[in-house]
């Protein structure tokens, strides 16, 4: 027994390096979608991103094709969907608000939701979603992520004891995200003044600062990778700057007003 959870221990802290190694919050989400497999199996996982008001900004799908996942938008944003989370407004939960799990081998919710469950769920023969929620620094849910099961195995209470203990701790690291980023934007606002930076840029300029890639930020913003190198080279003309390095730089070499 002792073994068994030294071993569990060391896959849980292996879990948490792996997802901490991540500098940028839609790899960490993505590292987490990838690795908690290890620790609690599923079958697919879909990575929501939102923004402060609610609403969808990307996502990250795995086994889930993207024709499915449009169809399970459709009906998410309809409201014909069975989920303690919106995508049409702020979301602030409860801590056991942030993990909660949808039964589909449950006759009740089945019939609840009939059109949703025939259409999408029994087609992809879901059988158990687990979902999780992550938070900015004003408790705001910011990230979505859903683990689905295919075989008709629950997650056991073991699991989700332990999925509610690993919240908080990845809570943690993705609020950094955050609060790195809005205390460097906070400090020097009056760069981006000076600069004359316009509103797309500052949202990059925010990227960036999180250490996100023009490839991320193309996906995150809806734009073309080639736009979001063109907006990053206007900023740095802008700041003279000639890199991400020096950008950085310029934004801590004055002390704020």
């Amino acid at each position: 027994m002792q073994n068994q959870s030294s071993a569990t221990l060391e896959r849980v802290y292996q879990f948490l390096l792996r997802c901490g190694n991540e500098h940028d919050p839609t790899h960490f989400c993505g590292a987490i979608a990838k690795e908690l497999h290890h620790l609690i199996p599923y079958d697919q996982a879909r990575v929501l991103f939102l923004d402060s008001s609610g609403k969808i900004r990307s996502s990250l799908l795995y086994g889930v094709d993207k024709q499915t996942w449009q169809t399970f938008l459709d009906y998410y944003l309809d409201g014909c969907t069975v989920s303690s989370y919106s995508l049409k407004e702020p979301l602030h939960l409860s801590e056991n608000e942030k993990v909660h799990v949808c039964d589909w081998t449950d006759q009740d919710t089945c019939e609840a939701y009939d059109l949703f469950e025939s259409t999408y769920v029994r087609p992809l023969q879901l059988k158990y979603c687990l979902g999780m929620g992550l938070t900015d620094q004003h408790n705001c849910i910011r990230c979505i992520l859903s683990f689905d099961r295919t075989k008709p195995i629950p997650y056991s209470e073991d699991e989700l004891r332990l999925i509610r203990r690993l919240r908080p701790l990845l809570d943690n690291l993705f609020i950094n995200f955050f609060t790195a980023q809005n205390t460097a934007l906070n400090q020097d606002d009056f760069l981006f003044r000076e600069y004359s930076l316009t509103k797309r840029e500052k949202e990059i300029a925010s990227l960036l600062l999180s250490g996100a890639s023009p490839s991320s930020i193309s996906e995150r913003l809806c734009i073309s990778v080639a736009t979001a190198y063109k907006h990053i080279a206007n900023m740095y003309k802008k700041m003279h700057v000639t890199n991400r390095q020096e950008f950085i730089a310029r934004l801590y070499e004055h002390p704020p007003a």
